[in-house]
């Protein structure tokens, strides 16, 4: 299942203290329309709050009974999309909130019986009604609707996100698309398999790249020890259950050595990442860095809707310069004393691709 996550404070499942959880449908008949609530200017999908140790289909059927009075068949149905919002110290209440919602997709003739419709009191004031919209005209319904609500900005590109996922709907503008969360996942080359990292990978990591004594460009200062290389991986396992953390571990394919490591930086202002990648020096000039950051550029362009894939390198770096280029990235200029590393602050080459 794909996943948009809003996480600015890059809270872990851990520290989250209360969730709420929604389901929302998207009702698709034979004519090819879509149903709609419709509610203080602003469009959402039908559907509504998961109760105490309900179940997410017994949910959706309560909910689309009682604001559409369509009596739905929810068995085997699964969710196709989940959104998930982050909120640290939420309302000051030093409650560290995580709303989910989950999104299913129905196709159904059903009518819409209104003796059945349980409208609440926010529906009834906000003059709630339902509204069949083609999927033709879909996009430009929700796009055009955005100046009757001040929030109806992140809602219709989250609702547009949803109907890309589901492929009801095509090609987005890009201002409206959004990164499609799917962690970690592995990923194959020709010779490399880029994978999660493993606890028992910390005796090799210690060994290796970890602590080289010739690693110019690398911010790291000190050797690590076996403990603190075993600490680290604990981190970066509990880490890796959230599906906005991107960190691999490079690896080649026909023996399984640990040659480096990639890993993303998530910016959900303007859905770009950043990457940071290092090789052991004993591996390079092989075009393996190449070969590994040209196949994680593929997955976020390609996979993950990013807008903006960047990274950059000290500027006298030439071998990584090379690698970005290589990779038909853009060198946009030289942002001044920008790395700091073992011997004090670097320029740094900043590049691009969009």
């Amino acid at each position: 299942m794909k996943e948009l996550i809003f996480n600015k404070d890059n809270l872990k499942d851990t520290e989250i203290n209360a969730v709420v959880t929604r389901v929302k449908v998207l009702m698709l008949n034979s004519d090819n329309k879509l149903l709609l609530g419709y509610c203080d200017g602003i469009y959402q999908f039908p559907g509504g709050h998961v109760e105490e140790n309900e179940a997410l289909t017994t949910t959706l059927k309560r909910e689309i009974k009682e604001e559409t009075g369509i009596d739905l068949n929810t068995n085997n149905l699964l969710p196709f999309y989940c959104i998930k919002h982050y909120k640290k110290n939420c309302d000051d209440t030093g409650i560290n909130k995580m709303s989910q919602l989950y999104y299913f997709l129905v196709k159904t003739d059903k009518q819409i019986n209104t003796e059945n419709i349980k409208y609440t009191e926010h529906e009834k004031s906000g003059g709630y009604r339902l509204e069949y919209v083609s999927v033709e005209d879909i996009k430009e319904t929700l796009i055009n609707n955005i100046p009757n609500n001040v929030h109806n900005s992140t809602i219709v590109k989250e609702m547009l996100a949803v109907l890309e996922a589901s492929g009801i709907i095509c090609e987005l503008p890009k201002e409206y698309k959004c990164i499609i969360h799917l962690g970690t996942k592995e990923i194959n080359s020709s010779r490399l398999l880029l994978r999660k990292f493993r606890e028992e990978d910390a005796e090799e990591l210690y060994n290796g790249y970890m602590n080289q004594e010739e690693f110019l460009y690398y911010a790291h200062k000190e050797k690590r020890t076996i403990e603190e290389i075993k600490e680290l991986m604990r981190k970066k396992l509990e880490r890796y259950s959230n599906n906005d953390y991107y960190n691999w571990v490079i690896t080649l394919k026909e023996t399984g050595t640990i040659i480096g490591a990639i890993n993303l930086n998530v910016n959900i202002y303007n859905d770009s990442v950043e990457f940071n990648y290092v090789i052991d020096n004993r591996y390079t000039n092989n075009d393996y860095m190449t070969e590994a950051l040209n196949e994680v550029k593929n997955f976020c362009l390609n996979e993950l809707n990013v807008n903006r894939f960047q990274g950059g390198c000290c500027v006298e770096n030439l071998a990584s310069k090379r690698v970005m280029e290589k990779c038909h990235m853009e060198c946009e200029g030289v942002l001044r004393n920008y790395i700091k590393l073992k011997d004090g602050y670097h320029d740094m080459y900043m590049f691009s691709i969009t």
